[in-house]
């Protein structure tokens, strides 16, 4: 095969080491059957930046590079001069798509035709004018060198950092199916926990119904005053066990999924009143007024579930009188402002305090559970944070929402809008239940 090479490397075997990296030691292929590129390209020319290897004929240039791709000892450019020029160069390129080719022509505006026309992408090749000159084709040879390097130095930083993604995405990868089936294990002992407690959530509230029944029987017969005060002691603390028990179980049902509603034709103002009565007394025991009203046109027949209506209502006015220490508490009800469908009324409760409120830190958490608006509340009215949970999640599992309004030191007013179907012969509404 007809052909040598000349630069900073000294003549040895054609074949470079395939282990020999582009950017240390880059090599530029030649086809010329004359001298006259040979002259200007002598080993002084390319010393320090490339390897010159010449041929004489396209089958040796074909040769050559077919041999170095194999190898991995890749040729970074080829000067191409003579009638095969252009056909050389569409082979070459099809060969090894990143090689630059530098063509040596007497009319280089006629070789930028045929190039465009047979494809060839603009970047890829560029031309010196014929004759030669030395300086001006040492520079555009050493540029197209160096671009060449610098496209297999970034492809090579760009593989890095590829293995080194991958590398992170598996870990990372790891890491959340780690974390997933940690979140799985802790959620189905969530769910075996609630579900234990909503399974026993008759069997637990059982003994304490009897325990409160028992006291009420006890206070009915002819006890000393200082038996009356311990028996009522006992009722108020079995009371209050009962509430927090009731908070607990329901929340759990609600965690499990167990919690159902149940729509049954109701009357709002009996409903209402029932769920005020009993609340009416802790009123009454604190000096704080107990107030409802209900707006004339809102219907009295209504559908839905009275009894999650009256366990939202009783927890809210609860609150409600359990953070007030004077004034009021009032429960208002009216019909929802805007379009509805037809047969049903969207009605808007809100449940209005003047005790302590809530400050602006707090609000944002005030419907997560186990949470109060002040670790000291806690301690001074007791209870277990989880009403208002209980309330949002009721609301939204009958079709609407909860939210509040509050300012320190003036009280909360807690609203919330629910959805009932009105039966076609809903009842006339009654007056205004008044003050309780």
């Amino acid at each position: 095969m007809p052909m040598y090479r000349q630069g900073s490397v000294a003549p040895a075997d054609p074949d470079v080491s395939p282990s020999m990296s582009p950017a240390e030691n880059p090599r530029m292929l030649v086809l010329e059957s004359g001298s006259i590129v040979r002259s200007v390209l002598n080993a002084d020319a390319v010393s320090g930046w490339a390897e010159a290897v010449f041929a004489v004929d396209a089958p040796s240039v074909l040769s050559l590079l077919e041999n170095a791709v194999e190898t991995a000892g890749r040729f970074a450019a080829a000067l191409l001069v003579g009638p095969d020029a252009l056909s050389v160069s569409l082979r070459l390129r099809a060969c090894d798509p990143d090689i630059q080719i530098v063509f040596a022509t007497t009319s280089p505006s006629g070789l930028a035709v045929a190039l465009r026309d047979a494809g060839m992408p603009d970047d890829a090749w560029s031309t010196l004018r014929l004759p030669l000159e030395g300086v001006e084709a040492v520079q555009l040879l050493r540029t197209t060198v160096a671009k060449w390097v610098l496209l297999q130095e970034s492809r090579h930083q760009a593989e890095k950092i590829e293995l080194r993604v991958a590398g992170r995405t598996a870990d990372l990868e790891r890491v959340n199916r780690e974390l997933s089936v940690a979140k799985e294990v802790a959620e189905a002992a969530s769910r075996t926990k609630s579900e234990f407690l909503a399974n026993m959530s008759h069997e637990i509230r059982t003994p304490m119904y009897g325990v409160l029944g028992m006291t009420d029987l006890l206070l009915e017969t002819g006890l000393s005053d200082v038996q009356r005060d311990y028996v009522s002691s006992v009722r108020k603390s079995g009371s209050m066990l009962l509430n927090i028990l009731n908070d607990i179980l329901d929340f759990s049902k609600i965690e499990a999924g167990k919690m159902e509603i149940d729509p049954a034709p109701f009357e709002l103002r009996d409903a209402l009143g029932e769920a005020l009565r009993m609340l009416g007394l802790k009123a009454d025991e604190k000096g704080i007024e107990l107030l409802c009203s209900i707006d004339a046109d809102v219907p009295e027949a209504l559908l839905g579930d009275s009894l999650r209506l009256r366990q939202v209502l009783a927890n809210l006015v609860t609150n409600g009188v359990k953070f007030t220490e004077k004034g009021e508490v009032e429960v208002s009800v009216r019909m929802e402002d805007g379009p509805h469908p037809a047969g049903q009324a969207v009605l808007h409760f809100s449940v209005r305090d003047t005790g302590i409120g809530i400050a602006e830190d707090k609000k944002a958490s005030i419907f997560t559970a186990f949470t109060q608006a002040d670790a000291s509340t806690t301690r001074r009215y007791g209870g277990t944070g989880l009403g208002l949970t209980i309330c949002r999640s009721l609301a939204g599992m009958m079709g609407g929402r909860i939210w509040f309004e509050s300012e320190p030191g003036r009280g909360s007013t807690f609203h919330f809008v629910l959805p009932f179907a009105v039966p076609p012969s809903g009842a006339p509404p009654k007056a205004e239940i008044g003050d309780l």
